[in-house]
């Protein structure tokens, strides 16, 4: 009798658990999420950017990347199924709207391209909205997305803010040694980005894999050359800047 009590509860509770999920996907919820963590798969350093590292004309004024597209290509280390991308504020002199974001994967599976395949087009979101404004000196993450991404492959990235940056001082990682474009107007669903280039990333700081506890990131403290100083832009080849 005790047996059968027990595994009543225990049928009960995993009902409770699985009806409360509303996607099919989390119906296992109850029980995987202690066996998993959020686990960095790519990342960059954030810091003020320079002046002379700005986006070119017309992307910079009294406002950066006012009414424009950006588009950036990031190197994933590890796979998942479902990750979730950290857009920093930090730096920045002013509030940073996000009008509108999405996520696919780029032409070819490429770093630095303009173009993505539409058919893996998918938007963000910032707790359910499509847009948000990430207060001065702080970070943001996106809400959760289940897509399947490979080890090393590449993912693209495009925000779009109307309003723009006000003022010149924003956060990004200048030593991307990655192309990243930019077009006046909303481009996020485009095949392609036509405007302006530059090999800076603005903004992205981080996407995370939702991966078992086995998993872990190795961070690296160094230089320019740990930085990639001297790799091949869109190569992606940073641990082997100097081959013989």
């Amino acid at each position: 009798m005790r047996l059968k009590a027990l595994s009543t509860v225990a049928c009960l509770l995993w009902t409770s658990c699985a009806a409360a999920s509303p996607l099919l996907a989390q119906e296992l919820k109850c029980r995987q999420d202690a066996d998993f963590h959020w686990v960095a798969t790519w990342t960059s350093m954030p810091q003020l950017v320079e002046q002379s590292n700005l986006p070119p004309a017309p992307f910079t004024g009294s406002s950066v990347f006012k009414d424009a597209t950006l588009r950036q290509t990031l190197h994933m280390s590890i796979g998942a199924e479902r990750i979730r991308i950290r857009i920093s504020n930090t730096f920045g002199g002013s509030a940073l709207p996000i009008t509108a974001a999405s996520l696919a994967l780029p032409t070819g599976g490429q770093a630095g391209v303009s173009g993505i395949d539409t058919k893996t087009l998918r938007g963000l979101t910032f707790n359910g909205a499509s847009s948000v404004t990430i207060p001065q000196g702080q970070m943001i993450y996106t809400d959760p997305i289940d897509v399947k991404i490979e080890p090393q492959s590449m993912i693209t990235v495009t925000l779009y803010s109307q309003a723009g940056q006000s003022g010149t001082s924003i956060t990004g990682h200048p030593g991307s040694r990655t192309t990243s474009w930019m077009q006046q107007g909303n481009h996020v669903n485009a095949s392609s980005v036509t405007g302006a280039n530059t090999a800076h990333w603005y903004f992205l700081n981080a996407v995370e894999a939702w991966a078992p506890k086995s998993t872990a990131a190795l961070v690296i403290l160094g230089d320019s050359i740990t930085d990639g100083r001297g790799s091949t832009d869109n190569q992606n080849n940073r641990l082997d800047p100097y081959p013989e």
